[in-house]
């Protein structure tokens, strides 16, 4: 039993909890805030739509592009992530990689909306390389998560995290309001990439500031060519350790299939609304404020079910919302069904996430976080190769995004039924018994 009733009954108590969150982990939580601008405006409501509009000004050859930028950038990301971990890891540095990372996405955006370019190549290029700075900063983010909570904290914090991070998308949104006009090609506005980039800016300092590496052998440093080798050997050994982790590694397969859904679902879900229900730009703005409102009470309500009855659970009852969700996505046939599927789509959102990171976070050994969640990181990664291509693929062939949206439910599926088959309470006792033998290893 999945137990909804219990959020109505403990919501004061979970509230009354928030005042104990460390300023630490508040500056962790705050990054997610800021990222979440870039994630709004540049992947799902506005530059998407710019892009498509403003500079390839073809809808089906534009969901194909779309998906091609999405997925190599996802590809090449899935082929650094765990080397990038393990480098992080082995040399005490993950707070470097976080702010190199943050600034290179924050850099690239500047750059687009300084330029306002419509030519197709270099628009291409910059949105890749902001992407990349975006996406890859996730997986160090991610990894300090186990340093500011506790096993009893952990869902409250990364619920958290995303629960503010929806309001932070929903900030950036009502700031680049005013600036939406109709969207001919002429009038697109530059300033929504202003506002990602003060926005990640600002709300990224205080974690620059405030996290901190762990302190156990940090006199132990390398030089830098010997960690880079250590990092791809590392990449290998970090693999083999799976054999040690049988429900993490059910988890992670599982984990690549169901995010690759989400993230094909945030890649497309504003150019849906545009192209075949016939949404505007501020319209669509709307329906992703929508959206992102929902998320934050189903981001607590994922961090609240995930301590009160497990990860496990917890994700298994929102993948169930996500298949419900596609379905009514492809027999949407108005705006006013949109908005509804837009809500559950913001369920979903928060719920989701917000969970499988809780349990990756407790099935890793300590002190190899960033190796292992950039290992989380290259199966979400990998996933979202195939999700974005599939859509745009299916798109472009069949010139029908109904149809690309039903390829999607698959995913969804499959990821539940690996979910189902992995014992949590098992997982956070593998992690704990072959620590100590493979911390040598």
């Amino acid at each position: 039993m999945f137990y909804f009733w219990y959020w109505p009954a403990h919501l004061k108590q979970f509230s009354m909890n928030l005042h104990k969150t460390s300023i630490r982990s508040w500056s962790w939580i705050l990054y997610d805030m800021g990222n979440s601008a870039y994630g709004s405006i540049m992947v799902t409501a506005y530059f998407v739509l710019y892009f498509k509009s403003a500079i390839v000004k073809d809808v089906y050859l534009g969901d194909l592009l779309w998906g091609k930028m999405i997925g190599g950038s996802m590809f090449f990301l899935a082929l650094v992530s765990p080397a990038l971990g393990a480098i992080a890891d082995r040399g005490k540095s993950r707070k470097k990689f976080l702010i190199g990372f943050t600034l290179l996405s924050i850099l690239a955006t500047a750059v687009l909306a300084l330029s306002k370019t419509t030519n197709l190549t270099l628009s291409i290029l910059l949105f890749c390389l902001s992407l990349i700075g975006y996406e890859a900063g996730i997986t160090f983010y991610d990894s300090f998560l186990s340093s500011v909570s506790t096993e009893k904290t952990i869902g409250k914090i990364s619920g958290l995290g995303f629960g503010l991070g929806y309001l932070g998308g929903i900030l950036s949104i009502f700031l680049s309001y005013p600036f939406i006009t109709s969207g001919a090609s002429s009038e697109w506005s530059m300033a929504p990439l202003w506002i990602v980039v003060i926005q990640f800016s600002l709300l990224s300092v205080p974690g620059f500031y405030l996290l901190r590496e762990r302190q156990d052998n940090a006199a132990d440093r390398e030089p830098l060519g010997t960690t880079v080798r250590h990092g791809f050997s590392n990449l290998w050994q970090t693999l083999r350790k799976l054999k040690y982790y049988p429900d993490l590694l059910k988890f992670l397969i599982a984990y690549l299939f169901f995010f690759d859904g989400i993230a094909t679902v945030i890649s497309f879900g504003g150019t849906f609304a545009k192209d075949t229900l016939g949404f505007g730009t501020k319209e669509i703005f709307l329906v992703f404020i929508l959206s992102n409102l929902i998320a934050v009470p189903g981001s607590f309500l994922g961090g609240f079910m995930t301590d009160r009855i497990g990860a496990r659970k917890t994700i298994l009852a929102t993948l169930m919302v996500w298949i419900a969700t596609i379905c009514m996505l492809m027999a949407s046939q108005s705006k006013e069904s949109f908005y509804f599927v837009s809500a559950m789509v913001g369920i979903g959102l928060g719920s989701t996430q917000g969970a499988a990171r809780a349990l990756f976070a407790k099935f890793v050994p300590t002190g190899q976080e960033a190796q292992f969640f950039a290992l989380k990181g290259i199966c979400g990664k990998a996933g979202t190769v195939l999700g974005p291509l599939t859509f745009g693929m299916a798109s472009y062939l069949a010139s029908s995004q109904r149809f690309a949206a039903g390829t999607l439910i698959i995913f969804f599926v499959i990821g539940f039924i690996l979910v189902y088959g992995v014992n949590e309470s098992e997982g956070i006792r593998q992690g704990r018994h072959h620590y100590e033998k493979i911390a040598h290893y």
